[in-house]
């Protein structure tokens, strides 16, 4: 078992190589037009936000849904 246990893992990494990971995005802080931060409980519910992350030509929306009744 020594020689064929050894052999297992380089065997097994060479048909099945290592997947290359994705580069996290960066973390980005959302601001209002005054440079003050977005807070949840300064948005409205049921309003659209829209916010570009994370190039500028990718555009997100960000919804605050309220609670089970629909309110904050």
């Amino acid at each position: 078992m020594g020689l064929a246990g050894g052999l297992a893992i380089p065997i097994v990494k060479y048909i099945m190589p290592e997947i290359p990971r994705a580069h996290p995005y960066p973390q980005t802080r959302l601001v209002w037009g005054d440079g003050s931060p977005v807070k949840a409980s300064d948005l409205e519910v049921n309003k659209v936000y829209l916010f570009n992350y994370p190039l500028h030509s990718t555009l997100n929306f960000l919804i605050n849904l309220g609670n089970e009744r629909g309110s904050l």
